[in-house]
């Protein structure tokens, strides 16, 4: 993270790219948590990063392929909450991640959520997945 604190004063899009290099070397590596903090560090409010679809998209592929529900759900969230659709791939490794964990209901709903998913949507959709992540850490 100092690393990240003492490269604030690059332009934002160096350090866009930066921080995804980031992201996939931790995913990589097998160290999902740090690869979450440069993410938090990424969506902290001031921040000058734009977490763009590429961030979105490793981490949620990872996540899903590799067990950490939660955290994929919690990214989608933002996602969704930032305005960004969930292409297809995403959709289906969201879908099966559920299917994994013998979420079936949820991962219809969501499903459907994420199909449809247009701006009056957008609110009910965030609070679905609101629930599903409150559920879930409980």
């Amino acid at each position: 993270m100092s690393l990240l604190n003492k490269l604030k004063q690059t332009p934002p899009h160096f350090l866009n790219d930066v921080t995804l290099l980031m992201i996939t070397s931790f995913l990589k590596k097998g160290r999902p948590r740090e690869a979450l903090k440069v993410y938090n560090w990424m969506t902290r409010s001031g921040s000058v990063c734009v977490v763009g679809p590429g961030v979105y998209g490793v981490l949620v592929t990872w996540f899903c392929r590799n067990g950490f529900s939660v955290e994929a759900l919690m990214v989608v969230r933002d996602m969704v909450g930032n305005g960004l659709l969930v292409g297809d791939k995403m959709r289906v490794d969201v879908f099966r991640c559920l299917l994994r964990e013998a979420r079936v209901v949820e991962a219809k709903k969501l499903d459907e959520g994420l199909r449809c998913l247009s701006g009056g949507d957008r609110v009910q959709l965030l609070e679905l997945l609101d629930g599903f992540v409150a559920d879930w850490t409980e």
